[in-house]
């Protein structure tokens, strides 16, 4: 969770084939059956927008870091 937060990582509207490429340690962007977008590695329970913004909102991260901007996901999560 803290290095979901830490990197400002937006979640996707959508994952074309439902399993996004790996980002962090075996952790990918996932679509479920539901529709639900989480950030998981199918071993820890996953991770969704709603987590991330309760997360940051709670005051439980202190910095963040600049990246790639190649990479669609490396945006503000508060979008």
């Amino acid at each position: 969770m803290g290095w979901l937060a830490t990197n400002s990582i937006r979640f996707p509207d959508s994952i074309p084939g439902h399993v996004g490429k790996e980002l962090f340690f075996g952790w990918r962007f996932i679509a479920a059956l539901d529709g639900v977008i989480y950030f998981a590695n199918c071993i820890s329970e996953g991770i969704t927008k709603d987590d991330v913004l309760a997360f940051k909102k709670n005051g439980l991260i202190s910095r963040k870091k600049e990246f790639d901007s190649d990479c669609p996901y490396y945006t503000s999560i508060e979008q």
